[in-house]
């Protein structure tokens, strides 16, 4: 990752990084590999749709992705929920779960202040 990018876009990136590597130690059977396919979707399409806000091609268009991703991050903590209180989560995913929540608070206020600077 460029060293110079905004600090949103590292913290969505690591945590998509650190979820997979988190994710790779869950045990795995016939129902939690469900879940945890649903959490690698929704973690991982955090930080690609805020990157795909980046480049986009208007406001509107940033508004929506950020949206989007906020969306995501929101299912992304219903997933994890999910696997920690029916035991296949461990310590690692209850951390990544306070990360997601400050990343669901930012993306929140990007998206207040996105809407509120846009033109009627």
């Amino acid at each position: 990752m460029p060293d110079k990018e905004p600090d949103i876009y590292k913290r969505s990136y690591n945590f998509s990084c650190q979820l997979i590597k988190t994710i790779k130690v869950l045990p795995s059977d016939q129902i939690s590999r469900i879940m945890i396919s649903q959490l690698i979707r929704s973690g991982t399409s955090i930080s690609a749709n805020l990157y795909e806000a980046k480049y986009a091609a208007s406001r509107k268009d940033f508004i929506n992705k950020v949206a989007i991703s906020l969306k995501e991050t929101r299912e992304t903590i219903y997933w994890m929920q999910i696997l920690q209180d029916t035991g296949y989560a461990n310590h690692a995913l209850k951390e990544l779960s306070a990360e997601c929540t400050e990343l669901l608070k930012i993306l929140s206020s990007i998206k207040l202040n996105s809407q509120k600077s846009a033109p009627v």
